[in-house]
């Protein structure tokens, strides 16, 4: 998914009234997160220590920061490697199709309203697009 521009408008597509067709997924907000940080504790330190995976997406800054440990830095790197991988796929994505806006910019903010969770707003739906 693009970096949003704060900058731009945010567009509303909202069913019945400018939306034509949308596939979006998921199906509800899923929180972001840049590295996933899980930690073991190391007994020749004798301190825990942070293992640090990317998860793929870079548009935000926080870290996933998990409460189970692992037994060693192998295990810990899998795990958050395997998180990371796992929030990549979750973020989400998809398309929408609205009627012409002057407002509507690539890339934007856009607020999905009037379909249900799970739908998709079928192509021609709008009441101006049937014959």
């Amino acid at each position: 998914m693009p970096c949003l521009k704060s900058w731009m408008t945010p567009i509303d597509a909202v069913y019945g009234d400018n939306l034509k067709s949308s596939s979006v997924a998921p199906i509800i907000s899923r929180p972001k997160s840049k590295n996933v940080e899980i930690s073991y504790f190391d007994v020749a330190k004798g301190k825990r220590v942070k293992v640090e995976a990317p998860t793929g997406i870079d548009d935000v800054d926080s870290a996933l920061r998990t409460v189970i440990t692992a037994a060693d830095e192998d295990r810990a790197r899998k795990r958050a490697e395997a998180h990371g991988k796992v929030s990549d796929r979750e973020k989400g994505g998809g398309s929408v199709t609205i009627l012409g806006s002057v407002y509507a910019e690539p890339e934007a903010l856009c607020n999905l309203g009037g379909v249900a969770r799970g739908s998709r707003a079928p192509t021609g739906s709008h009441p101006s697009s049937t014959p």
